[in-house]
């Protein structure tokens, strides 16, 4: 039959494609066999096509949501014909192998568990699959490490929140996509900048419960930063979200994504210090100093800097006047 032998083309060129990964959403996923090629491959007889057996309409029915445009609709359609055909198995039971449709659905079978095993999106299996292992470094100069043990909580939170029921990304086709829709539309993976539209505030609210200890200064390797309290600021304009504690010590988990990743590696993941630490971070880093004025513009880093610049004054206005020089005549 030119059906079963089209399915036979399919799966061959599945299996062919395995060997080659690849990054594009449908990897894979156009070995799938059309509803024209399926049908021709179970059409025994004229007529007698899903009389007795209604598992083959079911899987025309899914072939169909499979062409749909609605996002999920592919990888449900692949579940739902596994799962068919295992019911068809199991009613027809030991005459299942005498079938003439036996064949047909053995390659159906292996082209859907090929597909559910690499490329269908599962939510609990793409969750294993990024669950980084962190380096050994935790705590750097300036803040933790970009693959320490934080960084790494920080960014399996962040996974967890934007995969969950509830956000817009939650619902995919295959991981590929997922990793696009997730991993790249946040900057969530290792040495990426959590960047996108929700990841500061959902970051900054994980800093405030989970950052605490100590931090050596960026600015000065002999000062020591206890991290106080943390309550979360937004920046004058609320296009970006930190925490400061209560002697102006910022704990900012997304200061990266302003700044091109080029010049950013090696720096801390997560930035912890006070805001002439991060001058002292831009400046060595040759950053654009312009940016950190709008990035921390809440009113607890500038009142940190007003009143730093009251005592700079005030220190200044207390020195004692060196006395002028005079010469005395013999």
């Amino acid at each position: 039959m030119a059906g079963l032998t089209a399915m036979n083309n399919r799966l061959q060129a599945l299996q062919r494609d395995l060997l080659v990964p690849s990054t594009d959403d449908d990897y894979l996923f156009d070995n799938m066999p059309t509803l024209a090629e399926w049908q021709g491959a179970t059409a025994v007889k004229v007529g007698a096509r899903g009389k007795t057996n209604l598992e083959l309409l079911q899987i025309d029915a899914q072939l169909l949501r499979y062409r749909s445009v609605l996002r999920g609709e592919r990888a449900d359609a692949i579940r739902r014909i596994r799962d068919i055909i295992g019911r068809w198995r199991l009613r027809r039971g030991p005459a299942a192998a005498r079938s003439r449709r036996f064949t047909a659905m053995g390659v159906m079978d292996s082209i859907v568990t090929i597909l559910c095993d690499n490329v269908v999106y599962d939510r609990a299996e793409w969750l294993r699959r990024h669950d980084y292992r962190a380096g050994p470094i935790d705590r750097i100069r300036g803040g933790f490490s970009e693959n320490g043990a934080t960084v790494q909580s920080l960014r399996k939170s962040l996974i967890q929140e934007f995969s969950s029921i509830g956000c817009a990304a939650h619902v995919n086709d295959s991981m590929n996509e997922a990793d696009r829709r997730i991993l790249d539309a946040f900057g969530l993976r290792p040495g990426a900048g959590f960047h996108g539209g929700a990841a500061c505030f959902s970051a900054a609210a994980w800093a405030q419960e989970h950052v605490r200890g100590k931090i050596e200064s960026y600015g000065d390797p002999l000062t020591i930063h206890a991290i106080g309290d943390l309550r979360v600021e937004r920046n004058g304009k609320d296009t970006h979200r930190y925490t400061v504690d209560q002697n102006g010590v910022i704990v900012d988990p997304t200061w990266r994504q302003f700044f091109r990743l080029p010049q950013i590696g090696g720096t801390p993941a997560i930035f912890v210090g006070t805001i002439d630490d991060m001058i002292a971070l831009v400046a060595d880093r040759s950053l654009p100093m312009d940016k950190v004025a709008g990035i921390y513009s809440g009113t607890k880093v500038m009142a940190y800097l007003q009143r730093k610049e009251e005592e700079e004054k005030s220190k200044a206005s207390k020195k004692p006047n060196k006395p002028e020089e005079t010469t005395e005549e013999p």
